[in-house]
């Protein structure tokens, strides 16, 4: 099980400044599915994670760079 600790060292840090963004971005996805599906770990994965994972790890990934840049 992941803490929240975990989450701040392993997630947020990660994302830096660009996180509420991806954040926001990540609830308006999940929104869109019925809670059987975010509460299975295989469907949750299949169904939503999986598909968008690149994309996202990607966009998010340059969002993250040009926001290091302007800084």
């Amino acid at each position: 099980m992941q803490t929240e600790s975990d989450f701040e060292r392993q997630i947020v840090r990660r994302f830096g400044t660009v996180f509420n963004d991806a954040w926001e971005e990540s609830l308006k996805i999940i929104q869109g599915y019925p809670k059987e599906v975010l509460l299975s770990q295989n469907r949750f994965f299949q169904e939503v994670y999986r598909p968008r994972r690149d994309e996202l790890a990607s966009k998010w990934s340059e969002m993250n760079e040009l926001e290091q840049k302007a800084i």
